[in-house]
């Protein structure tokens, strides 16, 4: 999922900046400040439990389908509308990734047209626009098709 790369990606782009000097007082290198650490640490943890909770989730839609193709109980819509609700949440842990990764590297590290994290964060804005990421529609249909009403999607 793009949204677990780009948190990745701005990951390591975090990690490479963390070599830099703090934004505000006192002035000592980011990888010393216990504000940089929190950030850093946050957006590793955000993004490992995204990509974690994609690779359950891809292994439960698997074994479940195995399972049906053996002559094993239904898959049904409600069973993948269930799994892609997994899937939406692993894409907003990244997206929260993403942007804390964004507004703390500070302006001339992100908001520059060009840098990394103004691209990771551009590409993750654009995905957020896709209806797949129209999370409340997506997540409504879980919701009516859990309750065996009829689905939006």
């Amino acid at each position: 999922m793009s949204q677990i790369g780009a948190a990745k990606a701005c990951l390591d782009e975090y990690e490479r900046l963390m070599a830099r000097g703090s934004s505000f007082p006192p002035r000592i290198p980011r990888r010393e400040s216990p504000e940089y650490q929190r950030w850093y640490g946050t957006i590793m943890s955000l993004s490992d439990s995204a990509e974690a909770l994609l690779h359950t989730t891809i292994a439960e839609f698997a074994r479940r389908s195995a399972a049906w193709a053996e002559g094993g109980p239904m898959f049904g819509p409600a069973d993948d509308f269930r799994l892609r609700g997994q899937i939406v949440q692993a894409a907003k842990l990244a997206g929260k990734a993403i942007d804390l990764a964004f507004t703390t590297a500070g302006s001339s590290s992100a908001g520059l047209a060009g840098t990394k994290l103004e691209k990771y964060y551009r590409d993750a804005a654009m995905y957020r626009t896709h209806i797949g990421a129209q999370w409340d529609v997506m997540l409504g249909s879980q919701g009516r098709a859990a309750l065996g009403l009829p689905t939006v999607m």
